[in-house]
């Protein structure tokens, strides 16, 4: 964790038009103290987004409305705007930048990416007994897209100290994080089961702009099936947006796109999110059709559809499997609901007595957090950040000699 320094005042080229407009309001002193309200659903389906804070506006998607915390947010990013300049939000990245713990939850950025193997002993462990690799698939298909309304909290996470480590169980699986790279951050989970494999790392860049935070995540997730027949899955991550950073109706969802390949069996699978939106796929639609968190794809044997995606796959002909649908919500395959919220079912992650002394959870920033004591919890990540620092000038010391 980098100490923050002033910058000059200096326009960026890259941002657009409406983040000049934007941009230009929030130096008058123009945001939002709390977000617009919005046409919600309050239906009991989605009380798991409820519970987060979030609503379910009938023409977006997911609407955050904890007030209190976008207005803690806002007002800390307008406060780095003036003390840093207009590069904080010009598109560079934020992952260096030491945060007040006021907008944190008490977990690290470690438990976060773990909480997003939740479901690999429902939704995914089914492919243990399964012998057909399109069927096979499918269910990986399934865990991709259930998996994708976990990790959604717009509280900042403790960022993980270099050799940081997390041990935790999850059914009858054990879990395992490290904090394996400093600059880049780059945490690494695995998850360990009798005969199935999960490992992920995950190499976060977040970048703000003037409304908009964006969060790209480097590194694979890899499924290893051991047993009779055993297999390899290669799995991408999604990109991440944060919208209504400081002025209108606050909003999450993902972009882009997710790849799977299985080479063994030389399957491939590629899940679109929000395939109609403007600029995209445009050659197949003209207007908006579903809400932001609609998803679309195929699986398919040929490789070459997936590495090189285009507007002319979606509706292709020959394609062994297609899906749609909501990934807050529901996803069917081949018409047939094989996920939905109403059927969730997640393991809890259970820490161990006997943990390593380098476990996220005896941090004692994040102890002092989850005891309701700010002052204590920012004193002692102050400390940590120190030590880090110091640590990081020994390495490059070393480095040069």
């Amino acid at each position: 964790m980098e100490e923050v320094k002033e910058n000059e005042d200096s326009t960026v080229a890259s941002l657009t038009a409406e983040d000049q407009e934007v941009l230009n309001k929030i130096e008058e002193g123009e945001i939002d103290e709390e977000a617009v309200k919005s046409p919600k659903s309050l239906d009991e389906k989605y009380n798991c987004y409820h519970s987060q804070g979030y609503v379910i506006d009938p023409s977006v998607g997911l609407i955050y409305t904890n007030y209190e915390l976008i207005s803690k947010q806002r007002r800390l990013v307008f406060t780095l705007l003036k003390q840093v300049g207009r590069n904080i939000l010009s598109g560079k990245s934020i992952m260096n930048i030491s945060f007040p713990v006021y907008v944190f939850e008490a977990y690290s950025l470690l438990d976060r990416f773990a909480s997003l193997y939740n479901f690999v002993p429902t939704l995914l462990s089914p492919i243990i007994t399964m012998t057909d690799g399109l069927e096979r698939m499918k269910v990986v298909v399934t865990w991709v897209v259930g998996s994708m309304n976990l990790g959604i909290s717009q509280y900042k996470p403790f960022n993980p100290i270099l050799g940081e480590t997390l041990q935790a169980q999850l059914g009858e699986y054990k879990v395992y994080g490290e904090q394996v790279s400093h600059h880049p951050p780059i945490s690494s989970i695995m998850v360990v089961g009798k005969y199935l494999k999960v490992f992920g790392l995950h190499g976060i860049i977040a970048n703000t702009y003037p409304n908009s935070a964006i969060a790209t995540t480097n590194g694979k997730r890899i499924i290893k099936l051991d047993g009779e027949y055993p297999v390899e899955y290669e799995i991408t991550h999604p990109q991440t947006q944060i919208r209504g950073l400081m002025l209108g109706k606050r909003t999450f969802n993902y972009n882009g796109f997710i790849k799977i390949s299985d080479k063994s069996n030389e399957l491939y699978a590629i899940i679109y999110i929000n395939p109609t939106q403007q600029g995209f796929l445009s050659s197949l639609f003209y207007r908006k059709e579903h809400r932001d968190d609609y998803i679309k794809g195929f699986i398919t044997k040929d490789k070459s559809l997936v590495e090189n995606p285009n507007s002319a796959l979606l509706n292709k002909k020959g394609h062994l499997s297609y899906f749609e649908g909501y990934w807050i919500e529901e996803l069917s395959i081949d018409g047939k609901i094989v996920w939905s919220i109403n059927n969730m079912r997640s393991n809890t992650l259970i820490s161990p007595a006997d943990k390593l002394l380098s476990d996220s959870s005896l941090r004692a920033d994040l102890q002092a957090l989850k005891n309701n004591d700010e002052a204590e919890s920012q004193r002692q990540k102050d400390i940590l950040e120190e030590i880090q620092r110091n640590d990081r000038k020994l390495r490059a010391n070393a480095k040069k000699k």
